[in-house]
């Protein structure tokens, strides 16, 4: 579960070069300003059993970390990642700041996306947060619990993918899940 949405690097980055994406700007902002707190304490009440936030490396490269203590792998649904408004619009017309392309290097070979996933999207989950999200792992028979506790304090409860065994430090980015863009 990712607790905000992405995009704050490369709508931040569209600002400086003079691209105009003052709706997503403005909803990021809000987010930037807003705390982890409660979802930190949806988290512990309902027993996750890993987390980080996101933060400067990207979604997938704070994925990796998480991965490589747990020696599992995981399955992401590209279309399940949440965009701030004009983010995924702003890297369709190439806006991509460099954080995106230091981050996908650092993740490496670690990472696999099927033919037929929106680089786009790729790009979205290597986007550098500022006071990002939470990134949260928790068993499948309390996910339910998680989302419910995470609503009622107000925070977001973004599905994003699965953690599979079998695959240590992969990340597999795969078409399919919700549009939240």
């Amino acid at each position: 579960i990712l607790t905000k949405p992405l995009g704050t690097g490369v709508l931040t980055f569209a600002r400086q070069i003079g691209r105009d994406f003052s709706d997503g700007l403005a909803a990021a902002e809000i987010s930037m300003a807003a705390l982890n707190r409660a979802a930190a304490e949806a988290m512990r009440e309902t027993g996750a059993t890993a987390c980080t936030d996101v933060t400067g490396f990207g979604l997938f490269a704070h994925l990796r970390r998480m991965l490589r203590q747990s020696g599992l792998g995981a399955e992401i649904f590209a279309e399940s990642l949440p965009a701030f408004p004009g983010a995924v619009d702003a890297l369709r017309q190439g806006v991509i700041p460099g954080a995106i392309e230091r981050n996908r290097e650092y993740v490496g070979d670690d990472l696999r996306a099927d033919s037929g996933v929106d680089e786009a999207l790729v790009n979205l989950g290597f986007d550098a947060q500022t006071s990002g999200g939470l990134l949260i792992a928790i068993p499948a028979e309390r996910l339910d619990a998680l989302q419910q506790s995470l609503i009622r304090c107000g925070a977001s409860a973004f599905v994003i993918g699965k953690i599979i065994s079998g695959a240590a430090s992969q990340i597999f980015v795969k078409p399919g899940g919700t549009k939240t863009d």
